[in-house]
């Protein structure tokens, strides 16, 4: 079942939806590099963060993986995309995340989930102690 763009099983799981992103992230990732003439790695860091990032963070407050393997298979496009960048094949993935971060940081930080959980917990709260 798919809803407002997220893709969800019979079981409340998220893998076929991480799948889909993570195909459409690395077409995308891939264009980027065809596309561009440009070998600049600030403007193709700038391409990814507009044109990519965005698939692996929309409403991650709803899917965001807690398993390994997933988290592994989002990471992988972000270090796909950083090791053919000029100047950063010969870098360790850590050292390249230094330019960009990690896509499991916003999905830790998750700031855009403070209001929802905030609103639901008032609401929970109210019902429970009927303010």
């Amino acid at each position: 079942m798919r809803d407002l763009g997220v893709i969800v099983d019979s079981s409340l799981k998220f893998n076929s939806h991480i799948s889909y992103i993570v195909a459409k992230a690395n077409s995308r990732a891939s264009l980027i590099h065809k596309c561009f003439v440009s070998r600049n790695p600030e403007i193709l860091l700038r391409a990814f963060k507009v044109y990519v990032r965005p698939l692996l963070e929309y409403a991650t407050c709803v899917w965001s993986p807690h398993y390994n393997y997933a988290i592994n298979k989002i990471e992988a496009v972000q270090r796909k995309f950083t090791t053919r960048l000029n100047g950063c094949k010969d870098m360790e993935y850590p050292a390249r995340l230094i330019q960009l971060p990690s896509p499991a940081e916003p999905r830790e930080e998750a700031p855009h989930c403070r209001p929802y959980f905030n609103l639901y917990n008032y609401f929970w709260l109210s019902r429970c102690l009927h303010v």
